[in-house]
């Protein structure tokens, strides 16, 4: 069959191999030919000194060039092919095989220009050689990671140990590397390098390389945390949760991955030279939790079932490796200051995992780390961890409902004179001194014992900013302020724009919505803050989000708090309108309108609606409108007595409000329900003839209104 692009008609079969594999590596080039091309060898740099450029490396260089394009190319026509041409596939890939050289040749290569690379940076180089090394690295890698993707079984046809390459990653990015030019090579050798992992199925991220007493996660999440550059934070993120994901620690529940990463410490700079940092303390106690719980998961996960009783679904508990954290944060010898950065990274998790789980759960969560702690002493300073985690639980499901808060503590006088010390010093334009005093500022505020009131919080916040205080650093230090006293803190810096930037940036969802639903949604400070704070959340977890504000909303409800409810559900709406315009759109959607028995309730109440949305404003019809077309949609898909029972009361309530705007549609989506219900043979019985009973009300209620 001749093609036609006119008339849209194509060939079906597909075109001649030999064709093919021509426009993609053509005859003149062989494999013989490739092969002594990346194995020329560069001039040692010592003994060419003189010369302008190496002829080995840019041989080298430009074989690999060569052979990516053709890989390139070949990924490229593949990704055109239809699915019916997959015995074309094959033989293309096969064919292209042939011609390109041994995955072996390719794969010492890489690993050479990797240990030449690691080795410069103990050895004084000048910048040409390094960005010569560096390019030869960056493309041996990508044309790895590509034979990896685009022709795969090749991996097993050499033994290559990937992980080693992990191993011989530099970590720590120079101090010049982000302004001399040559860091975004460095970055680039690096995310190589994480796809070549993320493309090998051999990879096994719990083993421990020869020599090491740390698993490759370790090293991973090492990189993770302390890369400045967001392109290699995002392509490090990406391969831990792929790696976790489908691992027996998240099989329950794969979006959970996204919290714990959420939740790690990222605080990498210490208040002395000698000491090792957050980072390094947490890792070195986490990598030790990993190989624990990878060995036995499951009793882990049965331990955990005891704890967490409120909920039989195992897909509501957390992974069995947060048992694994709590049992060894009770068991393992650790210095109380160790201990505490442990339990920060809980609750941290913990307020993001309440969204998923039952708040009794979580209480018990807390209720297990206080134990722990009550056993170090009173002065355990993990008790004021655990102490703000047990507050914030108790906002979301409080026996009585509190709007109005008080400004919170009064500042010790030792916090007074610790703020005065702050804006005396001044500010150092060397960056490790300066993160240094950032360091022991965080530090004191961590450990001291002395409160920070509402007006010495604003007065160090303004003098952390004019410090270029990082955002993660920021983050850690306002988890260690009095909420309240920080609450208030915002609305006096409520007008300061360049204050508020950096905290915008700086606060996390839990914070943000605690202090929203205790100032509640006038305050027009908290509420930019929270919708700031979803943009920093990961999407994946934004119906987590949407149970969390759900936990609280019922609380609102039962205590017959129309302010609070009211404030809850404007946390919803926000929620909505960013989450209609992220990835995780349809994740949200059944959540709001199926999976929050709370809030149908209230949509399923014909005296609520009226509270919470009966200003006929075009603010509540644009709320009423959603809910009217969902429950009008399944109306229309009932195929049982208890769905049409279900959707009929809850659309005959809404639709109270529909007819004040668009009354043509909603007419004609009326009409239609109303045939379908009469039509349809398996809708009888009388608590169904109760709910046609109720649309018809709705029906006549629309033509009522539209008459007036």
């Amino acid at each position: 069959m001749g093609s036609s692009t006119s008339n849209g008609v194509y060939r079906a079969d597909p075109p001649p191999l030999s064709i093919i594999i021509e426009s993609i590596v053509p005859n003149v080039i062989t494999r013989s030919w490739l092969t002594k091309g990346l194995l020329t060898k560069p001039v040692p740099a010592g003994e060419s000194n003189s010369a302008p450029t190496n002829p080995g490396t840019l041989v080298q260089h430009t074989t690999i060039r060569l052979i990516t394009q053709c890989l390139l190319k070949l990924s490229n026509v593949l990704e055109a092919f239809p699915p019916g041409w997959s015995e074309r596939t094959a033989e293309i890939v096969d064919a292209v095989r042939k011609r390109v050289p041994e995955f072996g040749v390719v794969a010492g290569i890489a690993q050479e220009a990797s240990k030449a690379l690691q080795k410069s940076e103990d050895t004084i180089m000048d910048s040409e050689t390094r960005a010569r090394q560096l390019l030869l690295a960056e493309g041996s890698l990508r044309l790895t990671w590509l034979y990896a993707r685009v022709l795969p079984g090749t991996m097993a046809e050499t033994r290559f140990d990937v992980g080693k390459l992990l191993q011989e990653t530099e970590i720590e990015a120079p101090e010049d590397s982000q302004t001399n030019g040559i860091g975004g090579l460095r970055v680039m050798c690096q995310i190589h390098m994480l796809r070549l992992l993320g493309e090998n199925d051999q990879f096994v991220w719990s083993a421990k390389p020869p020599g090491s007493q740390h698993t490759h996660m370790y090293r991973l999440l090492s990189l993770h945390l302390r890369t400045p550059y967001a392109q290699l934070q995002t392509a490090s993120a990406a391969l831990i949760t792929r790696l976790f994901r489908t691992s027996v620690l998240f099989e329950h529940d794969p979006k959970e991955v996204a919290a714990w990463i959420e939740s790690l410490p990222r605080t990498k700079h210490t208040n002395s030279l000698a000491s090792e940092d957050d980072i390094a303390i947490f890792l070195a106690f986490f990598d030790d939790v990993l190989s624990r719980c990878v060995k036995t998961p499951y009793k882990y996960l049965e331990q955990g079932k005891q704890l967490y009783s409120s909920s039989s679904d195992v897909s509501r508990m957390p992974s069995p490796l947060f048992m694994t954290v709590l049992e060894q944060l009770r068991h393992k010898p650790m210095d109380p200051t160790s201990r505490r950065l442990v339990a920060s990274f809980l609750a941290r998790l913990v307020k993001l995992l309440v969204g998923k789980m039952e708040v009794g759960d979580a209480k018990a969560i807390s209720a297990y780390m206080r134990d722990v702690f009550t056993k170090e002493g009173e002065g355990s300073p993990g008790l004021k961890v655990v102490s703000r985690l047990e507050a914030f639980l108790e906002d979301l499901a409080p026996a009585e409902i509190a709007m109005d808060m008080d400004t919170g503590v009064t500042s010790t006088p030792t916090a007074t004179l610790f703020v005065q010390e702050v804006e005396s010093m001044g500010i150092d334009e060397e960056k490790a001194n300066r993160a240094q005093a950032i360091a022991r500022i965080v530090d004191w505020v961590r450990s001291s014992g002395g409160e920070l009131g509402s007006p010495d919080i604003v007065r160090l916040l303004r003098s952390l900013e004019s410090w270029s205080i990082d955002r993660a650093t920021l983050r850690e230090l306002l988890e260690e302020l009095d909420f309240t006293a920080l609450s208030t803190a915002l609305l006096v810096l409520a007008d300061k724009k360049e204050t508020m930037t950096l905290l915008l940036d700086a606060f996390s969802f839990p914070t943000a919505f605690r202090m929203m639903i205790h100032q509640g949604a006038n305050s027009e400070a908290h509420r930019t803050a929270f919708v700031k704070s979803l943009s920093q959340l990961p999407a994946e977890l934004l119906p987590w989000a949407c149970q969390l504000i759900a936990h609280r909303l019922g609380a609102a409800v039962t205590t017959s708090s129309q302010s609070a409810t009211r404030t809850c559900l404007g946390a919803l709406d926000s929620l909505c309108q960013y989450a209609s315009t992220s990835s995780e759109k349809d994740s949200v959607k059944p959540i709001l309108f199926a999976g929050l028995p709370i809030l149908k309730s209230l949509l399923m109440e014909i005296s609520w609606i009226n509270v919470l949305l009966g200003d006929n404003s075009d603010t509540d019809l644009a709320l009423a409108s959603p809910y009217s077309q969902y429950w009008s949609g399944s109306l229309l898909e009932a195929t049982s007595p208890i769905e049409f029972e279900v959707g009929a009361n809850a659309y005959s309530n809404i639709s109270v409000l529909i007819p004040l705007e668009g009354k043509r549609h909603w007419l004609f989506r009326l009409d239609s329900v109303h045939a379908s219900l009469y039509m349809h043979p398996d809708l009888e019985g009388g608590s169904v003839a109760d709910s046609k009973l109720g649309v018809d009300f709705a029906l006549s209620n629309f033509i009522t209104r539209a008459i007036d």
